[in-house]
C-alpha cells in the first residue's frame, strides 16, 4: 500500500501564526498489466528477392518494390499472436523439409547480431519483455538455412497509475517531493509535514 498525502488545511495557534497539516489518504498499488507475446520472424540475408518473399509467403501480401511502398495489401502483417506459425513460415520460405527449433534465450545466455536480431532476453522490472531464438532448417539435400524469431509484450499499467519497480503505483503527488497541491498557508510560507519534516 502506498500513501499520498493529498488534503492540506491550516489552523490558527498561540501567536496569530498558522500551521498546515497534512491528512494521508491510501491509494492501493496494484499489479502490472502483462500483455500477450507478439512473433517477429527474419531471415539474415538481404537481397530484395527474399524480401519480396518474406511479403508474399510471411505476409500474405503483394510485392510493389522497394522503392514503391514494399509490401502492400499485407492479409496477415506482423507481428503475429501466435508462436505456432514461426516454423511453418520457416519451412515454406525455401519449401524446406525440416527445421530444428533452438529454444528462446535463458537469462544470461546471448546470440550475436546475425543480420536479424541480438541477445540477451531483455528484462523490465524482472519480468521478460524480449527475447529471441534461431530456427535452421534443412531441404532435401541437408542445405541449412538459418532463421531468427523475436518475441515481445508491453509491461504496462492502467491510466492514473505509473510503473514503479514491481508495481503500479497512482500518479499524482508524491510525500517525498514538494505537494503543489497544498497551499503555502495563510501566513504565505512553504507549509512543513509537522510529523515527517520534509516540505509539502
Amino acid at each position: 500500500m502506498h500513501t499520498q498525502w493529498k488534503r492540506c488545511w491550516a489552523i490558527r495557534v498561540l501567536g496569530g501564526l498558522f500551521v498546515t497539516f497534512s491528512h494521508a489518504t491510501q491509494a492501493m498499488d496494484i499489479a502490472p498489466t502483462l500483455g500477450e507475446w507478439r512473433y517477429l520472424l527474419c531471415q539474415p540475408l538481404s537481397y530484395v528477392s527474399l524480401y519480396a518473399r518474406e511479403c508474399t509467403l510471411w505476409e500474405e501480401g503483394e510485392w510493389a518494390g522497394l522503392y514503391s511502398g514494399g509490401c502492400i495489401n499485407k492479409q496477415n502483417p506482423s507481428p503475429w499472436a501466435d508462436e505456432a506459425l514461426l516454423i511453418p513460415k520457416s519451412l515454406a520460405f525455401y519449401g524446406d523439409l525440416t527445421a530444428t527449433w533452438h529454444g528462446w534465450l535463458g537469462e544470461g545466455e546471448k546470440l550475436p547480431y546475425n543480420g536479424c536480431w541480438a541477445g540477451p532476453p531483455r528484462y523490465k522490472n524482472g519480468v521478460e519483455i524480449s527475447n529471441v531464438a534461431q530456427i535452421t532448417t534443412d531441404d532435401a539435400s541437408e542445405t541449412s538455412h538459418l532463421f531468427v524469431a523475436r518475441r515481445d509484450r508491453a509491461l504496462t499499467c492502467p491510466a492514473g497509475y505509473v510503473l514503479n519497480g514491481s508495481v503500479c503505483r497512482p500518479a499524482g503527488v508524491n510525500p517525498h517531493k514538494n505537494n503543489e497541491a497544498c497551499v503555502a498557508g495563510l501566513n504565505g510560507s512553504n507549509p512543513i509535514h509537522t510529523a515527517l519534516g520534509y516540505k509539502l
